[in-house]
This record gives C-alpha cells, structure tokens and sequence, in this order.
C-alpha cells in the first residue's frame, strides 16, 4: 500500500475549502446578512466536515499501521492537533477581544479550558465554533485507542456495527430521553458512520477483510440517509465515490500543486479562518468594499495566516515532539 497519499491531501483542501465557503457564504449570511442573496445551495458546503470525518477514519489506520504500541499513537496525535491548536486558538481569541464579534466573545477561563480541546465535554463555548469538530475526533481517537490496547482491531467491524445500531437505537428514542443525548456525544453516534466509511475504505485499499468493509459501509450509508435529509444524504453518497475511486487509484487527477498545498495547510486553515474571516468581512464592508472583495479578503488573509501556522509551528513542532520522542524510546532500549 502507499505510504503517501496525495490524493488525500488535496481532498483535505477540497473539504476546508468547502467549510471555508460555507462560512463566509452561508454562514455570515445567516448570522450578520451580506448585502447579495445567498443560495439554500451554499448550506451544503458544511458537509466538507463530514469528508473530513471521512478522512479521518481512514488516516487513522494509516497511522496505527506504522505504530509499534499505543504510546505511539498518542504522540502522533499529540504531535499533530495540539501545538498549531493552541497557536491558532490564541490568535483567535486576541482578534475577537480586540476587535470584538457579537455573541463569539468569551472570558479568558473558558480560553483556558479551550487549550485541553474538550471543552464540548465540559460545558463550555468554544473560542472559536469549528472547534466542535476537533472535540468529536478527539473522542474518536479515544474510543480507536481503547479498541487498540484492547488489541480488538480484528473484530473492528462488529465494533462499528454495533456502534451504529446504537446511533439507530438512540436516533429514535432521544426526544423522549434527554439523558440519550449523552449517549449520543459520548460514544459520537451522529458521526461514527462516517468515521467507519474511512476505516473501511482503508481495509479495502489495504486488500484486507474486504467482505466484511463493504457490510459496514452499506449499514454506514443506510445510516446516513435515516439520519440525514436526503439532500445531504445524497451529497455524502457522492463522497462515498469519491473514496471509491481513490481505493482504485483513479483520482490521481487531483494532484494538482495548489490542491496538494491546501491540503498541506487544510488543518491551519480550518482553525483560523472562521472568526478572523467574520472580523475581516464585516471591517471591509464598513470600508465600503464589495462582497466579493470582502470575501476575498478575509481568504487570503486566512490563507497567509494557515500557511505561517503550518510551516513555522504545526511541521517545526510536529517534528520536534516526534524526534524527542523516538530519542527517549532509543534510550529506553538502550538501557
């Protein structure tokens, strides 16, 4: 199998360029008004979380597939979600308290809680409202982990299944149980299909237990379409395809250097552009600019801003942690 996937990367700067339209577009819209008419259409850029979701089910066995044991893992991950977060939640709350954004303020102790990525499970807001999305990986990664050192890998599928026949369960009694919803958040059941369509899109690139990837990821989109409006649905139908063809290496038209680039600072720009972006947008229309020179704007700000995050302390720290890291386990073999 491939170790690097290029293919994956520009589908990582398709979905954060999806999430990045979708926010200025749609979502600005919504919450401050533009001064154009924006399409229903625009609301389906949100789904690019669940491509990313997708995603990451896949690079997670990726990852688990170059690990010796468990700590290994939690470096990796570590190495790759904490230091840039921090950076770009910093950043984030300095714009907001010095320039200000209706109802997306917060004191610096929910910021403070926000550096452990769990503020979702703790009752806090959010520094910046992307940042749902890192809590619902971060109890991916937890639940993974677990299976792992419960050394339960080979028996993933029924694990999946079951998860979903719960998220099925839990769908249809949580309005009148309020308790199910913490069910729902705990074990991530309006998502873990999604998680599971990238597990198994893995197990069949990597030739393994195929038969059983392809039960999870029929009972993974019959999920998908009880639990979501079928327009939706059918958009992450597509998705699904697209996965098809990357399996069977047909999307090898996609590494293009400026999608492969997105990709490279797709996790950057996700943290960044959402609150800066409103902040930019909303000071170039009192500027007296366009709308589309607004937008424009607040992109290619957000754009510079994840590159300098990406390359001076996500790749620097990343590769700092992990060689830290590798020279304590050399030493530990050593003695």
């Amino acid at each position: 199998m491939r170790t690097r996937i290029e293919e994956l990367d520009s589908l990582r700067g398709l979905a954060a360029l999806s999430v990045v339209v979708f926010h200025y577009v749609y979502r600005y819209n919504s919450i401050y008004v533009h001064k154009f008419p924006v399409s229903e259409y625009f609301s389906l850029c949100s789904l690019g979380v669940i491509l990313f979701f997708i995603i990451s089910g896949f690079v997670i066995y990726l990852t688990l597939s170059k690990v010796d044991k468990s700590l290994d893992f939690v470096v990796s991950r570590f190495s790759r979600l904490y230091p840039v977060y921090w950076s770009a939640l910093l950043l984030t709350y300095v714009f907001v308290s010095l320039f200000g954004l209706s109802d997306r303020q917060v004191n610096i102790g929910t910021a403070l809680v926000n550096l452990s990525m769990l503020q979702e499970y703790l009752g806090y807001h959010h520094v910046d409202g992307v940042y749902w999305t890192l809590s619902v990986e971060l109890a991916f990664y937890l639940w993974i982990f677990l299976l792992f050192q419960a050394k339960q890998f080979k028996n993933i599928e029924f694990w999946l299944i079951g998860l979903m026949f719960l998220s099925f369960v839990v769908s249809m009694f949580e309005p009148y149980y309020s308790w199910l919803r913490i069910v729902q958040k705990l074990f991530i059941l309006k998502y873990i299909g999604f998680f599971a369509a990238g597990i198994c899109y893995y197990h069949i690139m990597a030739d393994s237990k195929t038969f059983r990837a392809y039960i999870v990821l029929m009972c993974s989109l019959l999920l998908t379409f009880y639990l979501m409006p079928y327009r939706d649905a059918f958009v992450i139908t597509g998705f699904y395809g697209v996965f098809v063809l990357l399996v069977e290496s047909k999307l090898k038209f996609l590494k293009l250097r400026p999608l492969v680039y997105l990709g490279t600072i797709s996790y950057s720009l996700y943290l960044i552009h959402q609150n800066i972006g409103y902040i930019i947008i909303r000071s170039a229309y009192n500027s007296g600019l366009s709308p589309v020179l607004a937008i424009s704007c607040a992109f290619l700000f957000s754009l510079s801003v994840a590159s300098l995050l990406t390359f001076s302390i996500e790749k620097p720290a990343l590769k700092a942690i992990r060689s830290l890291y590798k020279r304590h386990k050399s030493r530990k073999l050593d003695q």
